[in-house]
């Protein structure tokens, strides 16, 4: 085959991976748009972060009804490390958006704890 046809073909698959990571980074942030990331929550052995969350969401935040706003799931993310003094973020999927922006118009009130969420986005 000729130069010119392999730098064709070559320019067309650049193309077409180019396309494809635009659409995983689609179906990432889709997949993400119901979570919120939460930071510097201390960190213990068989600890339910759900539980965590709910108890934050409550005390730190003052919304009354915490525990009525549901969880899918919630979790550290990362491998621990022994004796690291800065524990894992916790990752959790809201199961009602409206429930996760009320969230995040709340996070002011965390000023001067250490404590951070923010919402999770692709890498």
């Amino acid at each position: 085959k000729s130069d010119s046809e392999t730098k064709e073909r070559l320019a067309k698959v650049e193309e077409q991976n180019s396309a494809l990571n635009s659409r995983v980074i689609d179906l990432q942030a889709r997949s993400m748009r119901d979570n919120l990331m939460f930071y510097n929550l201390p960190e213990h052995e068989d600890e339910n972060t759900n539980n965590l969350i709910h108890n934050l969401l409550q005390e730190q935040l003052g919304i009354s009804d915490a525990k009525t706003i549901k969880i899918d799931r919630s979790h550290r993310i990362g491998r621990g490390t022994p004796g690291s003094r800065r524990p894992r973020a916790i990752v959790a999927k809201f199961n009602f958006y409206p429930d996760k922006e009320r969230i995040l118009a709340n996070t002011e009130r965390l000023k001067g704890t250490g404590i951070a969420i923010s919402e999770q986005f692709p890498e």
